[in-house]
Formats: C-alpha cells, structure tokens, sequence
C-alpha cells in the first residue's frame, strides 16, 4: 500500500513539473510571438519607400537616433538606440511640430531605451524632438530640447 502512494505521489510531482515546464515554454513562445510581430512590422516600416528617415541631431549637429514617418502608412516609430538614458529623476518625452504649434506624442518609457518605440502617427509634421522633463507623466510644455530632426519636404 505505501508503495501505491509512493507511486501515485511521484508520478503527481512529475505531473506538477511537466505542466509547470509547458506553461514557461508558452510564456517562452509568447514573448518569441510578440518579438516577431515587431520586428516584422520594424522591417515592414523600413522598407517602405515612402518612410521618411528624420534624423535627430544633438546641438553640435550630430545625428543621435532617427525617426521613421510615414504618411502614406500613417506610422510614426522613434529609434531609441542612441538615446542616452535621462539623468536620474529625468524622464524622456517625444514631441512633433507642425509650422509653429507643438504637440506632445508622448513618454519614451526608460524600460524602451536601445529599442524601438512606436510613435502616435500626426498629419502635417514637419519636425520631431526630444526633451528632458522633469515630470514622469511629462511636461506641457519642452524645458530641455535634447535633440531635434525636420521632414526634408519643410527645409
């Protein structure tokens, strides 16, 4: 009788460790899923001839990350490989201009940086920034401009 419940309790704890291995090879292969809609949608984007590539340039003219518009697809994403991580209690926040208005896209999250990062599509841009805030949920209006690109149809 000890044997039968010895028996029935291991193959119990082989049960438990199967299905526990099955659900992290599912969490496993979601995460796989998810990075393969993005990076197709990435290549999709980039290999779209009509997707501007604005480059966003620091004070000394220096390209430090790119954007990728598209007004025909009506898809915006910001390259964050370049960006350097804000100071400490700094938070990262992209804008777009359209003639002399300014209209917040919104946070580029730290979790993002090296990455890419979809950005709200706007008609009529004519240039992106970035700015250094203050604020997690952002500030209304740019204090620290860190880098800045203009569509080429506007120069």
């Amino acid at each position: 009788m000890l044997a039968i419940l010895f028996w029935g309790g291991w193959q119990y704890q082989r049960a438990s460790i199967a299905v526990e291995a099955l659900e992290r090879l599912q969490a496993v292969r979601q995460h796989q899923d998810s990075v393969e809609q993005g990076l197709r949608w990435q290549i999709t984007l980039l290999k779209d001839q009509d997707t501007e590539l604005v480059g966003l340039t620091d004070g000394a003219d220096k390209v430090v990350t790119r954007v990728y518009h598209n007004s025909f697809r009506k898809e915006t994403a910001l390259d964050l490989g370049g960006i350097p991580a804000p100071p400490a209690g700094q938070y990262l926040q992209i804008w777009a201009e359209k003639g002399k208005e300014r209209q917040r896209l919104g946070m580029i999250p730290q979790t993002a940086i090296g990455s890419w990062h979809p950005v709200p599509y706007q008609e009529g841009v004519t240039a992106f920034f970035i700015s250094q805030d203050q604020s997690p949920q952002g500030d209304t209006f740019p204090s620290i401009v860190l880098m800045r690109g203009r569509l080429r149809d506007t120069l």
